[in-house]
């Protein structure tokens, strides 16, 4: 890969950025609308609300299924269009919880985690291509802020739309929100996506072969483990901060809401000022590569 930025052409860097951020977070938000209305969904299935727990791990599952089995869909069709797919599969997962039995809870969730799995790859594609080397840390941190913001979006609006409307409500407002996100994505396609190679596998030939290459090198290992202990306490967080608040403090919904946007406002200025560090601190850190060690998936 190239230590450098592809031109922008007639589509700027900044609507990228904001049109992936915008809709990254639109797909966060789906994937934690149901922790932040969890107590009343259990009221009406008449179950225990931390059972929320498993709604994250399904999602969870999902995701690593979908980033080890098609991380080439990029290639084939596009980072743009392999995004837009992502998000129209989160759209049909919320949809699937919005049907009148809980049964429909753990596959939504699963399609919600199989949607989620191709947002990553396909904006990072989007990004290492566009965003100029000397800034490219902090490109990538604002967009990282697309999970909190995401998060706040939840934590803030699911609540009040549930409480006043019903829980329902809160999963079609943010159904519409995703397919505003698929057709923001839609102007810069023709730009975005003419680098796609038709002739591409979709799926991997070797799923393992990503995991295995990283394992190999101990600071990407070390890396990845940090990352997984990071990612842990983050979903915990998420997942359960509005049922304890509701359970444990007796803290009304609206108010839970306010405690998880509180947290995830945090972590979207964590994430900025970290990207922002690491540009300035990239002279003292020796790159590491993995893709040259990494097995052909052909």
């Amino acid at each position: 890969m190239k230590d450098s930025a592809a031109p922008a052409g007639d589509v700027s860097l900044a609507f990228l950025v904001i049109a992936l951020t915008f809709s990254h977070s639109m797909a966060a938000m789906a994937m934690m609308v149901l922790p932040a209305v969890a107590p009343l969904v259990a009221r009406e299935y008449a179950v225990d609300p931390s059972l929320v727990g498993y709604q994250i791990s399904i999602v969870s599952v999902g995701l690593l299924i979908s980033l080890v089995t098609v991380g080439n869909l990029s290639r084939k069709l596009g980072a743009c269009r392999a995004n837009q797919i992502g998000h129209a599969m989160v759209g049909i997962g919320v949809l699937l919880m919005l049907l009148p039995s809980i049964a429909f809870l753990l596959p939504g969730s699963l399609v919600i985690g199989l949607g989620f799995g191709l947002l990553a790859p396909s904006a990072s594609a989007l990004l290492i291509r566009f965003a100029p080397p000397a800034r490219r840390n902090f490109v990538f941190s604002v967009h990282q802020t697309s999970i909190p913001l995401g998060g706040m979006v939840a934590a803030l609006g699911a609540p009040v739309v549930a409480v006043n409307f019903g829980w329902r409500w809160a999963f079609a407002a943010a159904f519409m929100l995703i397919a505003a996100a698929i057709a923001l994505m839609q102007v810069g396609r023709r730009r975005w996506d003419d680098d796609r190679d038709p002739a591409a596998r979709a799926l991997a030939g070797n799923p393992f072969a990503g995991f295995m290459a990283n394992w190999r090198e101990r600071r990407l290992r070390r890396l990845s483990l940090a990352g997984f202990s990071f990612c842990w306490a983050q979903f915990c967080v998420s997942a359960f901060t509005v049922v304890a608040c509701v359970q444990a403090l007796e803290m009304s919904l609206i108010a839970a809401g306010t405690v998880l946007m509180t947290v995830q406002i945090a972590n979207a200025a964590g994430r900025m000022i970290a990207g922002w560090i690491a540009d300035r601190k990239a002279h003292v850190c020796t790159p590491v590569t993995a893709t040259s060690r990494m097995p052909s998936s052909a």
